[in-house]
Order: C-alpha cells, then sequence, then structure tokens
C-alpha cells in the first residue's frame, strides 16, 4: 500500500463536519518526493465542513522540518505553523476558479491531500534558509570566512594591477600640490 493513500479524505462520508489527525514524518517526505524536505515532524488538524453546495477544509499544522542551512549546508530546524482554509466543490475535472478553491470530479468520492499538505508546508520555508550568526558548524564558517578574504585580497590586487596609467598621472598632479 502506498503511503499516500492514507490522506485521501472520504467526502461521502462527511455528513455535517469530521476532523482528521494526521502526523506527517520522514515517511511522508520520502513518499511525496521532496528534494527540499526529507526529514520532519508535523501535526496536523483538518476539519471537513459539508456545506451545501461545497466542502470547506480547514487546515492547521504545527511542527519542524529539517533543511540545509545555505551557509554550512547543515541541517537546522525550520518551525512550520499554518492555518489555511480551502473550498471545495465538486464539478468539471479542471476549472481554474482561484488558489483557495479546488474542483474535485462529480465522479470523485475521495480527494487525496498529500501533495496539498506538502505545498503548504513548502511554501512557508523561506527562500534563503541559514542560521542565526554564530549558529553556523564551525569548520565551515571558517572556510567560508577565508574564502571571503581571499576573494577580498584578490579583488584589491587586481584593482591596483589594472589602474588606467592616465588617473595614474592625474593622481601624481593630486600628490604634488
Amino acid at each position: 500500500m502506498n503511503i499516500l493513500e492514507n490522506y485521501n479524505i472520504s467526502l461521502k462520508n462527511i455528513k455535517e463536519k469530521k476532523t482528521f489527525d494526521f502526523n506527517l514524518t520522514n515517511d511522508f517526505f520520502s513518499a511525496v518526493e521532496s528534494a527540499e524536505i526529507s526529514i520532519g515532524n508535523i501535526d496536523v488538524i483538518l476539519t471537513v465542513t459539508k456545506k451545501a453546495l461545497f466542502f470547506e477544509f480547514l487546515f492547521h499544522l504545527k511542527g519542524n522540518v529539517q533543511i540545509a542551512c545555505d551557509r554550512c549546508l547543515e541541517l537546522m530546524s525550520l518551525p512550520i505553523k499554518v492555518d489555511k482554509t480551502f473550498t471545495v466543490k465538486l464539478g468539471e475535472e479542471y476549472c481554474d476558479e482561484g488558489d483557495d478553491i479546488i474542483i474535485a470530479s462529480n465522479q470523485s468520492e475521495e480527494i487525496n491531500i498529500a501533495w496539498l499538505l506538502y505545498e503548504m508546508i513548502a511554501l512557508e520555508i523561506p527562500i534563503q534558509h541559514k542560521h542565526s550568526d554564530g549558529e553556523c558548524e564551525k569548520a565551515m564558517s571558517d572556510i567560508l570566512q577565508n574564502c571571503l578574504v581571499d576573494a577580498n585580497n584578490a579583488l584589491k590586487k587586481e584593482n591596483k594591477e589594472t589602474t588606467d596609467p592616465r588617473w595614474d598621472k592625474l593622481k601624481n598632479i593630486l600628490d604634488n600640490n
């Protein structure tokens, strides 16, 4: 059995309101084949409310994921907290009604929310993810610092060697005054 099948929500069994609890662990992130997130522990509470013409999906996600720091490449813990509501309508297979509206096929008796959960988590990860100052792995920080110093020294040397001789003559005029 595919682990992602655990995230199927049966719409026909919901009479008024139903609550689902999930715990997203490393197995979940591995099953969705996430390149960025492979370690995590997130608790999910989903409340599905049946309305007259649609279903309201209220998600509450809270936990942590481990991602690589952009500076030192060591894993860092990133807290995740999401409260999001989606409207699920039954209709045509494809219909672009907006970001918070999901159209499920009329023939569909269930909807799989695994990819939706992953996307909500991925959107909480900042573009740049790095440790706070001083928390990066010491050896990598030292290597980066040495590279920056070497690059700055090389840039200064290159700037000295590639000056235009006409400017040098002008600088001499200023020095003589």
